[in-house]
């Protein structure tokens, strides 16, 4: 709780490639970006980034991360930008994201999703590109994307085990 405890400034902070399990980050007012990419990180908790409302990017990609929890992301009102590829990712939390209005680029791809059900992206009405290709992904629940009415730039779903595609 220390580490970064007297930093008030901080807008920026990259620990890409490190050997990071977790991490605890204090209130920093106007911190904007965390790259905690390329580390060993498993669970997110409800509380990870409480501290870090302003938070607009996020990048976790590359780490062991099989679950997060429904909270997490949902308290980060001004996120845009979130990477979460190459994870363990198995489920894609129907309400990790809902209501999240400001996000427009999420990475999905190279997890283990099996499924993707009508609540999984509800809400995410500003959202651009969304990649989730190569994934296990084997069902696709009818009117899965139907809250993505900006969806216009990106959208990528190749590579899959796609055998049930609802109308």
């Amino acid at each position: 709780p220390g580490t970064f405890s007297r930093i008030q400034f901080l807008n920026k902070l990259i620990l890409k490639n490190n050997n990071l399990k977790s991490i605890y980050l204090p209130f920093i007012p106007n911190f904007k970006h965390l790259d905690l990419s390329i580390n060993q990180i498993e669970k997110i908790q409800d509380d990870f980034f409480s501290n870090l409302t302003q938070m607009e990017y996020l990048n976790l990609r590359n780490n062991r991360i099989y679950e997060i929890q429904e909270k997490v992301i949902r308290n980060l009102k001004g996120l845009k930008t979130i990477y979460l590829n190459f994870n363990r990712l198995r489920k894609f939390s129907t309400n990790s994201l809902n209501q999240n209005l400001s996000i427009f680029y999420l990475e999905l791809r190279e997890n283990l999703i099996e499924s993707i059900d009508k609540r999984s992206f509800n809400g995410l009405i500003n959202l651009t590109h969304l990649e989730l290709e190569n994934n296990l992904i084997k069902s696709i629940e009818k009117f899965s994307f139907a809250s993505l009415i900006n969806l216009a730039s990106s959208f990528f779903l190749k590579d899959q085990r796609i055998g049930d595609l609802d109308e």
